[in-house]
């Protein structure tokens, strides 16, 4: 199911039950639109790869999930106060320390679609310069439901 489709379909349902009509609605409609928009918001969350993709794609696309409490976790958290550098999240979550490669991390929410460059770079403590990403809406939606789950 296509994004539109999915919210055409929510738009219908949110419609209806703030009708009068919503008493006359199929129970089992109604579970099988949410369980399609379950299925579809899961899938633009954590497959980010088009299906067209070859599969290595599609697996590494499965493997940069953000789970609660991993590095990857606390850097996206870092990205909801605003865009910055992988050295800015690294040193707001804490993890610019020796041995912690927390700039793979932010190379990762990149790749996963969940943080991306804004056109714009700011001076890192070696003089390079680095590139300024900011949140993408995908990684807002794990971010928030990260932060509730834990």
């Amino acid at each position: 199911m296509k994004r539109e489709e999915l919210v055409s379909l929510l738009n219908d349902l949110h419609a209806v039950f703030r009708s009068d009509d919503w008493q006359k609605v199929d129970a089992r409609k109604v579970a099988e639109i949410c369980r399609l928009a379950a299925n579809t918001i899961n899938d633009m969350v954590y497959l980010p790869a088009r299906a067209s993709n070859p599969s290595t794609s599609r697996q590494a696309a499965k493997s940069v999930q953000v789970r609660s409490g991993t590095q990857r976790h606390r850097l996206l958290q870092t990205y909801l106060d605003g865009p910055q550098t992988d050295e800015e999240a690294g040193n707001a979550s804490g993890l610019r320390k020796p041995g912690c490669a927390y700039w793979m991390r932010c190379s990762e929410l990149r790749q996963g679609g969940f943080i991306q460059p804004v056109g714009l770079t700011r001076t890192a403590s070696t003089g390079e310069q680095q590139m300024v990403c900011e949140i993408t809406e995908a990684g807002r939606i794990v971010a928030r439901r990260l932060e509730y789950a834990g």
